[in-house]
C-alpha cells in the first residue's frame, strides 16, 4: 500500500481501538442518568429525580427507615448494616450524608432545624435524637476513625431555616458538598454501591 493509504488505515484502526474499549467501559454516571453526578473516584454517585423512595427498596433485607430528627450508621460490608437507607417528610428539615471514601462506612441523618442551627433548643414537637449536627458529626468521625476520608453531602428541604448561626458548615478538612436549593422530599441511601438518590 502506499503510505498514505497506509496511514488512513492506521487511524480507522486506532478509531475501532478506541470504540471498543469505550463500548467495554463502565457506564459514567453523567451518562447513564440526567440528573446524576459524581464527583470524585470513590465518591458517592448521586441521583436526583422526581417521584417517591421505591417500596422495593423500603422492602428490601435490612432495610432502614431514618425518622425525622433520626440518624443511621451503615457499613457496605456488615450483612446487618449494609442494607438501603432511606428517610421521607423533609418539610424544614435537612438530609445529611457522611461516609468514608475509604471504607463506604458512614451515616444518614434527618436533621430537624433546631439540629442544624447553633443554639437550638428542642422543642414539644421535635420528634429527634437529643443531638445536635456537631454533636452527630463527632460521634460518626469516632466511628469512623483515625484516616478516613470523609465527604459530607447536604441537601435541603424547599422549607429549611439556615440561620446565621447554621451548625452545617464546612469543616475544612472534608470534602463538602451542600445544596440549600436542592428542596428535597425524600432520600434514599445505599450503601453497597454508594448510590444516593435525592427525590425532590
Amino acid at each position: 500500500l502506499k503510505p498514505a493509504a497506509m496511514t488512513v488505515q492506521a487511524l480507522l484502526l486506532q478509531a475501532l481501538v478506541a470504540q471498543a474499549m469505550l463500548a467495554g467501559a463502565p457506564r459514567s454516571p453523567l451518562g447513564s442518568h440526567r440528573g446524576a453526578t459524581m464527583a470524585a473516584a470513590g465518591s458517592v454517585w448521586v441521583e436526583v429525580r422526581c417521584g417517591t423512595v421505591p417500596s422495593g427498596a423500603k422492602e428490601s433485607p435490612g432495610a432502614t427507615e431514618v425518622g425525622v430528627g433520626q440518624f443511621h450508621l451503615f457499613d457496605p460490608k456488615d450483612g446487618a448494616a449494609n442494607g438501603p437507607v432511606w428517610s421521607v417528610g423533609f418539610t424544614e428539615c435537612v438530609a445529611v450524608l457522611v461516609r468514608d471514601r475509604n471504607t463506604g462506612k458512614g451515616m444518614l441523618a434527618h436533621l430537624e432545624v433546631w439540629q442544624y442551627n447553633k443554639g437550638g433548643v428542642k422543642g414539644e414537637l421535635d420528634k429527634g435524637c437529643n443531638r445536635n449536627w456537631s454533636q452527630l458529626f463527632s460521634a460518626v468521625r469516632k466511628h469512623l476513625g483515625a484516616g478516613a476520608d470523609i465527604e459530607v453531602l447536604v441537601y435541603a428541604s424547599g422549607g429549611a431555616q439556615r440561620y446565621d448561626s447554621c451548625l452545617l458548615e464546612d469543616p475544612g478538612d472534608v470534602a463538602w458538598t451542600a445544596d440549600w436549593k436542592a428542596d428535597v422530599k425524600q432520600v434514599l441511601y445505599v450503601p453497597t454501591k454508594a448510590n444516593l438518590t435525592v427525590y425532590k
